[in-house]
């Protein structure tokens, strides 16, 4: 990339003043007519080049060769702050570059894929930012019926920032990332809620798509959906393992009274049991068709397959059982 800065400055020492002139419209030249403020994240140790794409790619300025050139020539590409920023579509390059010097965060909170909103709080409490608008409390009630949708990621806080910011910051980082087309025999309650036990019960990458197809094929035909992690849903926090998803299922723990019970109630849990990540929301929306009704996980998180129930047997004599 340094090759293509010299290309450009260059080029504006040999180009004619109307170069010029026109370096510096492009500079002075709004991004957008809407003054609508997109979330924009730099995270420490990004280069000018990153930033520059990322700004690009999110529509918040119209030239990433331009923005590095830019703060190049003006000698503050070192300057470039880590941290959350909300960045209005309407600024004008030069404007893009000046805020982007005046870091906003104070605390970094990662949240993992899967992850139930509890474990999201617990997360929260463990900070050492005192920030009496971001508690624990204040983020369980202000993302409430919002299981599902408040995107596992890392996020940037600051004193200033509330429990209602950081919900609308999960919120539209799952639309964003979550591209979904038009959606046909499932709602995308429907998608979530799948990807969502995809999330819990599948560990490899290249079991998702099989997992959600079955999934999904179960609830299409009224079967019960029979997924462990509904149950752990259900059972909620156990002290004794410091955990919010049992371990180890007892027979007695899958005759739970709940509604997420999926082994007593055929059909989709109320709502999703965690925060998916995009590869299972993905999984989810493409699932892959198989002849498979079963699945049965090793204790290496390999899912072994099968369209009978007498297979299905036999893998859990191998692969449970003799654990």
């Amino acid at each position: 990339m340094k090759k293509k800065l010299l290309v450009l400055i260059i080029c504006l020492l040999i180009l004619p003043p109307s170069a010029y002139s026109y370096y510096s419209y492009a500079l002075d030249l709004p991004n957008s007519a809407a003054a609508e403020p997109v979330s924009f994240v730099i995270e420490a140790g990004q280069s000018v080049e990153e930033i520059a794409k990322n700004l690009e790619r999110e529509g918040l300025i119209r030239s990433a060769a331009l923005f590095q050139l830019y703060t190049f020539l003006s000698a503050i590409s070192s300057k470039l702050q880590a941290g959350q920023y909300q960045i209005p579509e309407n600024l004008n390059l030069k404007q893009v570059a000046e805020l982007l010097q005046h870091g906003t965060f104070e605390e970094k909170l990662t949240f993992l894929e899967g992850w139930r909103r509890e474990e999201y709080a617990d997360e929260i409490s463990k900070g050492k930012m005192q920030n009496a608008k971001l508690t624990k409390e204040e983020f369980l009630k202000e993302s409430e019926g919002l299981e599902g949708y408040l995107f596992p990621d890392t996020y940037f806080v600051s004193s200033e920032t509330t429990a209602a910011d950081l919900v609308k910051m999960m919120r539209e980082n799952f639309e964003r990332k979550f591209d979904q087309p038009e959606l046909t025999n499932l709602t995308l309650d429907e998608v979530v809620t799948i990807a969502s036990i995809v999330e819990r019960e599948v560990r490899l990458p290249e079991d998702k798509t099989i997992v959600a197809g079955i999934l999904r094929k179960r609830y299409l035909q009224g079967w019960p959906l029979q997924a462990d992690a509904t149950v752990q849903y259900a059972l909620g926090y156990q002290p004794d393992e410091k955990t919010w998803w049992k371990k180890h299922l007892t027979a007695d723990d899958l005759k739970i009274e709940s509604p997420y019970n999926t082994y007593l109630n055929p059909g989709l849990p109320p709502a999703p049991i965690g925060n998916p990540g995009l590869e299972s929301l993905n999984a989810a929306l493409y699932p892959t068709a198989t002849d498979y009704w079963y699945y049965v996980s090793d204790s290496e998180g390999k899912m072994h397959f099968a369209t009978t129930i007498d297979e299905h047997n036999e893998n859990v004599l191998r692969y449970v059982l003799v654990r």
